[in-house]
């Protein structure tokens, strides 16, 4: 679904709105290095975890890595998974192995970070297809996969989340997860999500969070969008203990907001407290209370990024304390939202920072389309070099990098 919605808004995309990207005297784009490394076809996701970056890249079945030591990425190497496969998420066990979600595959790889290796590959019985360069193959009876798109681990199980999409991209029925034993990666269950396309999850103590996304149409005559009002978005809340849905949160739709759907990411703030969302046809979040299982910001109320008539997609978010930041996709650039009040651009950013082309050209035909991104984590110039802030744009493929603290000598 992630991937087929962003060559949608490639091919739909409109001229969206400009704006001054000075921050104070300074203007931000000193702040931000484009296209510092080539990415694989139709990147994904970027995760980092220590000092390297891994950017899943769909199309080409690989997971680059990057090494970023010297405040500079510096590629080591790639994971190779199955041709066909599609990777999409990624989880890691620890400073060794990781599980990777393969959406087109319909299968599940466990990788070996250090040694670049696919250590296994876990199919259902009816899997056709290459299991190389996998060293080995679990072979689970029926689908334990359906599009499977988001990875969690916790308390030494791997929650995998399934779309359950038919050949046009819409949902067959809900979504699901599929449990598998860390250690061995054999299947322990499956869990039915209350919602459809099921994607994004957050871990949370003894608590996984997983976004339904629900759905949109899309008509091909008139190359327009809407919201499918057959599957709205909901938040299902997991006890990774009994491994059962405890509590779903709604998000209802609204009729005021047409477009105002499709939340695609679940991002939590540090105390756990509040999810954010951003959403898939324009450049707005979405808030909730976790704690009191309540829509803080919902659709009737979204938090406006940009313009409500521009056609934009909050593609990804990460908070760092009460620093809030998203992509905007159509857009190219990297707002930052303060989650004590929701003030968009709070000072010291005056504007969003500009990533791509289309932020300095708005009326440009062609743009980077800024996707996906990752804090490192610790204390910039303290724990580690460079920027703190890395990011991938899905159209030009490109890997990129933001100094948000803004300090200039």
């Amino acid at each position: 679904m992630k991937h087929f919605l962003m060559l949608l808004l490639l091919l739909t995309s409109i001229v969206v709105a400009g704006c001054d990207e000075t921050g104070g005297s300074v203007p931000l784009s000193e702040f931000v290095e484009r296209n510092l490394a080539q990415l694989g076809s139709v990147p994904a996701e970027i995760l980092i975890r220590g000092d390297r970056a891994y950017v899943i890249n769909g199309f080409s079945d690989n997971i680059q890595v990057f090494d970023l030591n010297d405040g500079l990425p510096f590629e080591i190497g790639t994971i190779v998974v199955p041709p066909g496969s599609n990777p999409i998420g990624m989880d890691f066990v620890d400073d060794t192995f990781a599980y990777v979600a393969n959406n087109s595959g319909q299968s599940v790889a466990k990788v070996n970070i250090q040694t670049r290796q696919c250590v296994t590959l876990i199919v259902g019985a009816g899997f056709v297809g290459n299991t190389q360069p996998c060293q080995s193959v679990i072979t689970v009876a029926g689908n334990p996969f359906e599009e499977p798109s988001g990875v969690a681990v916790a308390n030494n199980k791997v929650y995998i989340s399934n779309n359950n999409l038919n050949e046009f991209f819409s949902p067959i029925g809900n979504g699901f997860i599929t449990i598998l034993n860390a250690d061995t990666s054999q299947v322990i269950k499956s869990i039915p999500a209350t919602g459809a396309n099921s994607s994004s999850m957050v871990v949370d103590g003894n608590i996984i969070y997983l976004l339904n996304n629900g759905n949109v149409l899309f008509d091909f005559e008139t190359s327009e969008f809407t919201c499918d009002t057959s599957f709205p978005p909901s938040i299902d809340t997991i006890n990774i203990q009994t491994d059962v849905i405890i509590n779903t949160l709604d998000i209802p739709l609204s009729e005021e907001n047409p477009l105002v759907c499709l939340p695609n990411e679940l991002t939590t703030t540090p105390d756990g407290r509040f999810g954010y969302m951003g959403l898939g046809l324009v450049g707005a979040l979405l808030k909730v209370d976790l704690f009191t299982d309540t829509v803080v910001r919902g659709t009737d109320d979204p938090i406006f990024v940009t313009a409500p008539e521009d056609f934009n997609n909050t593609a990804d978010i990460a908070i760092r304390g009460n620093q809030l930041f998203t992509t905007l996709f159509n857009s190219d650039q990297i707002a930052v939202v303060n989650t004590d009040n929701e003030q968009v651009n709070p000072f010291p950013y005056f504007a969003p920072f500009p990533a791509g082309i289309r932020a300095f050209d708005p009326n440009s035909i062609l743009f980077d389309g800024v996707q996906s991104l990752a804090i490192r984590p610790g204390i910039p110039g303290l724990d580690f070099l460079g920027p703190d802030i890395f990011f991938i744009t899905g159209i030009s493929e490109q890997l990129g990098s933001v100094d948000s603290t803004l300090e200039t000598e």
